[in-house]
């Protein structure tokens, strides 16, 4: 049987959650698929399991990498040994309903001429449970999905999708020097890549679920992880850039601003005294290349310095967030 879809799927120290996923790929209606897995790195105890439960697919190859190389360069990795003419990234933790590959097939079948073709994700809890609530649902339009990745909203995510192998090979695959914002990268250079046809399947229930655990945050990743978390999204801003000036579509530059304007007064600044050098990085490039304005350049700046000093003789925190709030360019 020819392999349509080349299911692709990091794994690093994730079982027995990956017994659910694997379960879930077993169960699809549409048997003209491969799994591609990538083992990352992972201990010897959970290779052996692996090995054992990979049993259960009749296409299934195993890649061994000896350290973490992180899941991006795991993804290019299994992506360079794929056989499907299709390809669908399925992370370790999450499920597929049995229907999946099989309507996306049909999607495929029915918009021949597209590229890529995007779903609604369902969310689910740490246990398993289905939730009411969508964890991405794709906007109708090419400059609607910009304007959402752009603004930090991101509107569909790895999963969602159903690339062309050769479009994931026209654009180099994931950016391998980013662990964080990997998708949404890749996502955008999609997008802004006007010979790349989208499907934008938005109606219609979830066909896959992404597993949001009920305890984790961001800010509560060790002080390495959340460094490279911070850098991560500067890379991922300055890509956006870079993509928005190379198509000159100046129209998405304020979208951008609200973007970068969202992550440092909902997330960087209260993380000053851990990532300060970044901070002071982003805002810089930001006034720069005339994202934001001199006088919120400089409120930044020293909100920033004062939380990172622990100290506030000038004015107080409260007082500083209200001034931002009021800025508007």
């Amino acid at each position: 049987m020819r392999t349509k879809i080349s299911v692709i799927t990091p794994f690093y120290n994730s079982f027995p959650l990956f017994r659910e996923s694997l379960t879930s790929l077993s169960y699809q209606k549409e048997s003209s698929y491969e799994l591609i897995l990538i083992n990352d790195g992972s201990s010897h105890v959970q290779h052996a399991t692996l090995k054992s439960e990979l049993k259960r697919i009749q296409q299934a190859t195993l890649i061994e990498s000896v350290t973490q190389a992180g899941p991006s360069a795991a993804r290019n990795r299994g992506l360079e040994k794929s056989f499907g003419e299709y390809v669908l990234f399925l992370d370790s933790d999450d499920i597929l309903e049995p229907f999946c590959l099989e309507k996306r097939l049909t999607c495929m079948d029915k918009y021949p001429e597209k590229d890529i073709w995007v779903f609604p994700i369902g969310q689910m809890n740490e246990k398993g449970e289905r939730q009411t609530l969508f964890y991405s649902l794709p906007k109708p339009t090419r400059e609607e999905n910009i304007i959402e990745f752009l603004r930090g909203n991101y509107p569909w995510q790895t999963m969602g999708a159903l690339w062309r192998k050769e479009t994931l090979q026209k654009l180099d695959g994931f950016n391998e020097s980013m662990r964080y914002f990997e998708d949404p990268e890749l996502a955008l250079r999609a997008l802004f890549d006007v010979d790349i046809e989208f499907h934008f399947e938005c109606d219609g229930s979830p066909d896959c679920y992404y597993r949001v655990y009920d305890d984790y945050k961001v800010t509560a990743l060790e002080p390495k992880k959340l460094n490279k978390f911070t850098d991560d999204k500067i890379i991922f801003f300055k890509s956006a850039f870079h993509l928005i000036t190379k198509r000159r579509s100046n129209e998405y530059l304020p979208f951008l601003t609200e973007g970068i304007k969202s992550f440092l007064q909902g997330f960087a600044l209260a993380q000053s005294k851990l990532i300060h050098n970044q901070i002071i990085e982003l805002i810089q490039w930001s006034y720069q290349n005339h994202l934001i304005s001199k006088s919120y350049f400089w409120f930044v700046k020293i909100q920033a310095w004062l939380w990172f000093r622990n100290k506030h003789p000038i004015v107080k925190k409260s007082r500083i967030i209200g001034l931002l709030a009021r800025i508007r360019t």
